[in-house]
């Protein structure tokens, strides 16, 4: 330095909270000791080490001076002043800036506002802090922020290269009905903190049904006819101050069981103080008894039960005992029957009205239509009569069709089977197969021979025998008009019944000719038969 004029120390750009030394030394070429004191006219980031002293002869004496500042400013040409007593006075200017990193952040106060108490399945609410570095040298920082019950900040040290960015995200949870603030430092180039003041407050969470009635009653659908809706209006009430999220998903399951929908299907957000409206539609797909079932939503996370709901499908329900109907080998000329047996399980008396077309010649069904009341059951009788020898006879899918009774009436015709339209809707058709099969009748032992005068009469009595545990109606079939005989025969069960017959030939037989012949069939209730051949010789009178 030197004592005339005035001499320049530069500090450069200096970053707030930080300092920065230049060393200077004091020399005494002289042959006796002196005195030092410096002035630095009180500038309060200004400081020298030592600020007096003394150099002895011949020697050297180092000094500091230091430029801390505090704030962004800048040191433009302050004067200090090194005075060496009884001589030369050594004039510094000292120039410089206190520099503040130009890191950015988004915010530096956040209000949460209103949030719910925290209950298990809640989303906290949450938000998030950006820092980017807007200036040419890289910026470090760490939040120095304890994680609590309430607030929880997500961040570890950091050093952002220019024009970088980082995200530091917030969530904020509080346990109480009450007011909260925070402070967050946020430590920049550990020289100086930057604040960020969060504040927010807890409120219950209180959404319900805005109607008393359907809190405490429920929600009745009614007992809606199988093909019909009914829906209802739900008003769902906001009395909290936060925003809630309404979300029927935990009931998914059972509206597609019950066949329920609502409206808005996505759900709903309820502002503070809001009443919105909710539709649920009971469209069931099938008969369904009475039910009872909780509405269950998601309110702002937390599951709740809003109220209860009931309802029930009416409808027919019309069942066959079997859908098929086996009866095995019966001889030609014989007949057989089954019983079966249709059920109304609903609770809609039904119409029905069997497709007896198919069923001939060889099958038919006693009765073929009727009406059914709920509860009620009739037992069909479903008969086997073969037309010819044939091992497989068959009717598949036989179609019954169930008329509701307020469904239009069946058209007239031989099937009388109403069209689609008398359906009752959402119903389907009863379907029956029937199978069977023919085989042709063998006569029992050797012909019975008759033998009179032409155009008197002759009888012979057959023995039957049944040995089943039911009694018998026969009705023999006779062919050849010259024999005749009862049209019944009644055959008790285990025991023997006599069957006359009458032999009157009109005509005479040739000598040594052919005899009259002919037959009687009696057809058995379990399809076989008994087949008695018979001839008739005419004598001269």
């Amino acid at each position: 330095m030197s004592p005339t004029g005035t001499n320049a120390l530069d500090f450069g750009q200096v970053v707030i909270n930080d300092r920065i030394v230049r060393s200077l030394s004091l020399t005494n070429p002289g042959c006796i000791n002196f005195d030092f004191v410096w002035d630095l006219a009180d500038h309060p980031r200004l400081s020298v080490k030592p600020d007096r002293g003394n150099v002895p002869k011949g020697e050297r004496r180092m000094m500091e001076i230091t430029y801390a500042p505090a704030t962004a400013e800048k040191l433009g040409g302050h004067l200090a002043t090194c005075q060496v007593i009884n001589g030369p006075k050594y004039q510094l200017v000292c120039s410089g800036s206190g520099y503040k990193p130009k890191l950015h952040l988004s915010f530096l106060n956040h209000d949460f506002g209103p949030c719910h108490i925290w209950q298990q399945g809640m989303t906290p609410s949450a938000t998030t802090l950006s820092l980017q570095n807007n200036d040419t040298q890289p910026v470090s920082f760490d939040i120095l922020f304890d994680i609590t019950d309430n607030w929880k900040v997500l961040s570890s040290p950091c050093v952002l290269a220019p024009g970088h960015s980082q995200e530091v995200p917030i969530t904020f949870k509080p346990t109480a009905a009450q007011k909260y603030n925070a402070v967050m430092p946020v430590r920049v180039n550990g020289l100086y903190n930057v604040n960020v003041n969060l504040s927010g407050e807890g409120v219950p969470l209180r959404v319900e049904l805005a109607k008393a009635e359907q809190m405490q009653r429920g929600v009745a659908f009614g007992a809606v006819p199988h093909g019909s809706s009914s829906n209802r209006n739900l008003a769902l009430a906001n009395r909290g101050q936060a925003s809630a999220f309404v979300s029927f998903e935990p009931s998914h399951e059972l509206f597609e069981r019950l066949g329920i929908e609502v409206m808005p299907a996505a759900g709903l957000m309820l502002k503070p103080r809001e009443v919105a409206e909710v539709t649920l539609w009971f469209r069931p797909k099938q008969r369904m008894h009475p039910f009872k079932e909780p509405l269950r939503a998601l309110v702002a996370g937390v599951p709740q039960q809003l109220t209860v709901m009931s309802g029930a499908c009416t409808g027919v329900s019309l069942a066959l005992a079997s859908d098929s109907i086996p009866f095995g080998s019966v001889v030609l000329g014989s007949r057989t029957s089954k019983r079966l047996q249709l059920s109304n399980n609903g609770d809609v008396g039904s119409k029905f009205v069997w497709d007896t077309k198919p069923l001939a010649p060889n099958f038919s069904i006693s009765p073929a239509e009727g009406f059914l009341a709920p509860g009620q059951d009739v037992k069909l009788e479903v008969s086997f009569h073969p037309t010819a020898v044939n091992p497989d006879i068959r009717v598949e899918r036989l179609c019954c069709r169930m008329i509701t009774s307020d469904a239009p009436a069946a058209a007239e015709g031989s099937s009388k089977v109403a069209a689609d339209s008398a359906t009752a809707p959402g119903l389907h058709d009863l379907l029956l197969t029937v199978t069977g099969a023919c085989a042709a009748s063998e006569a029992v032992g050797e012909p019975l021979v008759f033998r009179c005068n032409v155009r008197t009469s002759t009888s012979k009595s057959i023995q039957l025998q049944n040995p089943s545990s039911t009694n018998w109606q026969l009705r023999p079939v006779i062919t050849n008009d010259f024999w005749s005989g009862p049209e019944f025969v009644q055959i008790p069960a285990g025991g023997i019944a006599d069957y006359q017959l009458v032999y009157k030939p009109m005509t005479m037989t040739a000598a040594g000719g052919p005899p009259h012949e002919g037959s009687v069939f009696f057809p058995v209730p379990d399809g076989s038969g008994l087949l008695y051949r018979l001839q008739g010789q005419v004598r001269c009178r």
